[in-house]
């Protein structure tokens, strides 16, 4: 692996460690890190959906805030709001990205499919959405 791979990497495995917390409820992220470019090709993507399955089953975040100050977490993003998205316990949940890959039909599919979302807050650059 390269070291911007690993860096890619630890965010995930973060993430990770922070949804197997059993009494986490809130839970707010702010990265300001830049990788370098393709950085994010070399990402385990089985890291990605152990991620998103902890995040989906987990019974205790209540309100998860994230702020990525970077381009390079697409599919980390995409991970996480198929996570939100699945999730039954999440109330409150905002992402606020300057990510130019978020799938529109992603954040239609969360929006839809989460029925205990009370709150969303979404600050994503328009030339983002797909």
């Amino acid at each position: 692996r390269t070291s911007s791979t690993i860096h890619y990497d630890s965010f995930v495995i973060m993430f990770t460690q922070l949804f197997k917390l059993p009494h986490l409820t809130i839970l707010h992220v702010l990265i300001y890190k830049s990788l370098p470019t393709g950085s994010e090709n070399h990402i385990d993507n089985e890291l990605l959906l152990e991620m998103e399955k902890l995040l989906s089953t987990n019974h205790t975040i209540k309100e998860f805030l994230m702020k990525l100050s970077c381009l390079e977490f697409n599919s980390l993003i995409n991970s996480l709001l198929t996570g939100v998205e699945r999730n039954d316990t999440i109330q409150f949940f905002s992402l606020s990205s300057y990510s130019t890959h978020t799938k529109s039909i992603q954040i239609e599919e969360l929006l839809k499919n989460n029925q205990t979302l009370q709150a969303v807050k979404l600050n994503i650059p328009i030339k983002g959405i797909l």
